[in-house]
């Protein structure tokens, strides 16, 4: 039998630390890691919307986002028609994307590109819904990105070359 007076001294030592361990820990809320947004962009995707005042990605009824590979496809099919390599910066607000031509694809009918980016946007994905929006224009490199979702929606409105892809994940 412990001797009173060494119990209080045994307990009264062990109580600040049983009240430490029990307090919650702290939370501290990291950027997304290019795993993390990658992986929420992963799946099928529907076109709910395209806004695209050039008309270049009207037939596009699907994406199809593989490891990292940004697949496009025209119809119901299923066909993928073109192919595309994802570059992700998720640590810029908002997120920067950039879809690459495949270097066999690059510089394709004779032309000659300044690099092989297709389209530099930005992205967000919210739950099952995924929003893209970049400047048509893959042939001149001046060309930056879109800075944000709602000076874009201002943009388009008045005749930009941008296009917003409004994708729905399809389950």
């Amino acid at each position: 039998m412990v001797p009173r007076s060494r119990l209080g001294l045994i307990l009264g030592a062990l109580l600040p630390t049983v009240g430490l361990a029990l307090a919650p820990a702290p939370v501290f809320r990291e950027p997304p890691r290019k795993s993390d947004l990658l992986a929420t962009m992963q799946g099928s995707w529907h076109v709910q919307e395209d806004i695209d005042k050039m008309g270049c990605v009207k037939r596009v009824t699907h994406v199809r986002v593989e490891g990292t590979t940004w697949s496009l496809i025209y119809d119901d099919s299923g066909v993928v028609r073109t192919k595309l390599a994802i570059v992700l910066d998720p640590t810029a607000k908002p997120s920067a994307l950039d879809l690459e031509y495949p270097p066999q694809v690059a510089g394709f009918g004779g032309m000659a590109w300044p690099d092989r980016v297709a389209m530099k946007g930005i992205v967000k994905v919210e739950g099952d819904a995924m929003t893209f929006c970049y400047y048509q224009s893959p042939f001149d490199p001046q060309v930056g990105r879109p800075k944000d979702f709602a000076v874009a929606r201002q943009l388009l409105a008045s005749g930009s070359n941008l296009v917003l892809l409004k994708l729905k994940r399809v389950k």
